[in-house]
Parts: structure tokens; C-alpha cells; sequence
């Protein structure tokens, strides 16, 4: 009897010390599980640093890379100019560019480097000479003086900013390798349409057209492009080809001077080869363009 009232005295005491033990250890449970969120927090912010750390050492590996390239296409492009000086005639070239004429120089050729022509120069390729020794170039001459222009103004001017030009001009860009130029073109800003009597003409101004409509008789007459030579192209057949049996007509002609002049007539275009006599037909001079 002593020893079962010993047993129970010795369970109670246990008891009362584990009641006594069990806040402690709710406490100790509680730190635990903070000390492991805060482990958990520290071993992503580790993770994250790594993540930097390797996009850190990505960009420096680019960064000496783009060095290096940036270094060797310096040492080319001072190889290209040590040629382009050894270049005979003091620089001064003739192009035959699909049968149009241009002078002009290397260096305003090789502005925009690197492109066609700076390889072409520095590189010495085998281009073909024409018959009076100009270097020629099996590409549209009319688009080129545009490109032309650029290369000595470094501006890009499309008049009423024409689609058809813009996306001809693009793909000499591309031909050419003109990056610059292509994305001059490409930034364009589009020009606010206002109301033409010369629908889609890239020649005459708003005030020319009044004046031509004056002299028709009509100052609101509407006038329909329906032949462009950098279009539907140069040869006369082609221009009959759209032209024949139409009328009235208003021509207008950009010369390679940059004259613009034309005519008037009420008298239907035809191929065949006969004199007409249209009495109230004009003819005009409009400008020199600069």
C-alpha cells in the first residue's frame, strides 16, 4: 500500500512538473518556427544576390565584348581611311548610276560608314566602267540623287512626304547598307494631309496648283495622277500606255536640273504620229528648285 501511494505521489509530481515545462516549451515551438521563417527569408535574399551576381558578371562579359568589337571596327575603319588616301585623282569620282551622271567625291561618298561604298573604295572591288570610265552602278539614278543629297546635307527631303518614294528610297537603303539613312527614313514624321487639287503630286506646291487651276479657268478643279515616270516608268511607251485617250490633261516635268515646267491640252494623247493643233493649250514654267 506505502509503495502504490508512492507511485502516485512520484505520477502527480511528474505531472506537475511537465504543466509546469509545457508553456516553455510553446514558447521555444513559437521562436523555432520564427527562426526558421527568418532562415527561409535569408536563404532567398542569398538566392537573390546569386541571381545579381550572375547578371552582374553577363553584362561585364557583353560590355568586353562590345569593347573589343567597338576596337576592332575602329582599327578597320582606320585601315578603310589609310586606303580610301591612297585613292588616286584627289578623291574625286564619276558614277554612272543607271545611266544618270554624278561627281562627287569619295569622302562625301563614305560619310556614312560602314556601307556599299566604303567597301567599295577601301576594298578595291571589280566594278564596271562605262565607256567614258565612270564607275557604274546597275541601280535607279533618280532614287541615288536623292541618297546623293543626303550624303552632303545629311538630311532626307521627301515632298509631301510620298509613300512611293519612301519605300523605293528604303530599298536603296538597303542595297546601299545605310543603316542611318533607313532609319531617317523610317523616323519620317507623316506630313498633316490637307486638301490637294493635284492629288499624290510630289512636284508642284499648294500655291502652283492654284495658279495652274487659274489658268485653266477652274481654281477648285481636281486633278488625278494617273502617270509618274519614277512609278510606271521612264520609256514613252509606257507613257502611252496609261496616257492614250485621255483628256484634258496637265503635264508637269521635273528636269535633272530641277526645272519644273509643262503643259496643258485638251486634245486626247494618242500613239499615232499626226500634228494636233489644240487652241487653247498652255504651256508653263514653273521654277528651278533648290
Amino acid at each position: 500500500m506505502a509503495t502504490a501511494q508512492t507511485s502516485l505521489d512520484e505520477f502527480f509530481e511528474q505531472h506537475n512538473t511537465l504543466s509546469n515545462i509545457k508553456p516553455f516549451v510553446s514558447e521555444l515551438k513559437k521562436e523555432l518556427k520564427m527562426m526558421q521563417s527568418k532562415l527561409d527569408w535569408f536563404t532567398h535574399y542569398v538566392e537573390q544576390i546569386d541571381r545579381v551576381h550572375d547578371t552582374i558578371v553577363e553584362v561585364k562579359i557583353q560590355q568586353e565584348e562590345m569593347q573589343h568589337n567597338l576596337i576592332n571596327d575602329q582599327q578597320e575603319w582606320s585601315e578603310i581611311q589609310a586606303k580610301l588616301a591612297q585613292t588616286s585623282g584627289k578623291g574625286k569620282v564619276t558614277l554612272n548610276v543607271g545611266g544618270e551622271i554624278f561627281q562627287t567625291t569619295i569622302e562625301t561618298l563614305t560619310v556614312e560608314k560602314p556601307s556599299f561604298f566604303t567597301a567599295l573604295f577601301s576594298r578595291q572591288w571589280h566594278v564596271e566602267k562605262d565607256e567614258e570610265g565612270s564607275l557604274f552602278i546597275d541601280r535607279d539614278g533618280w532614287l541615288f540623287g536623292h541618297i546623293l543629297k543626303y550624303f552632303r546635307t545629311g538630311e532626307i527631303d521627301i515632298q509631301n512626304d510620298d509613300p512611293v518614294l519612301r519605300k523605293d528610297l528604303m530599298i536603296e537603303a538597303r542595297y546601299y547598307h545605310l543603316e542611318r539613312f533607313a532609319e531617317l527614313l523610317a523616323a519620317v514624321p507623316p506630313v498633316i494631309e490637307t486638301k490637294r487639287n493635284f492629288i499624290n503630286s510630289t512636284i508642284l506646291s499648294s500655291d502652283y496648283e492654284l495658279k495652274l487651276n487659274e489658268f485653266y479657268g477652274n481654281q477648285n478643279q481636281q486633278w488625278r495622277l494617273i502617270y509618274k515616270a519614277s512609278r510606271d516608268g521612264y520609256a514613252t511607251a509606257n507613257f502611252h500606255d496609261v496616257c492614250d485617250g485621255v483628256k484634258p490633261t496637265m503635264i508637269i516635268v521635273l528636269s535633272k536640273n530641277m526645272c519644273s515646267f509643262g503643259g496643258f491640252t485638251q486634245i486626247a494623247w494618242t500613239k499615232q504620229k499626226k500634228d494636233n493643233t489644240d487652241s487653247n493649250g498652255i504651256s508653263v514654267y514653273i521654277e528651278k528648285s533648290t
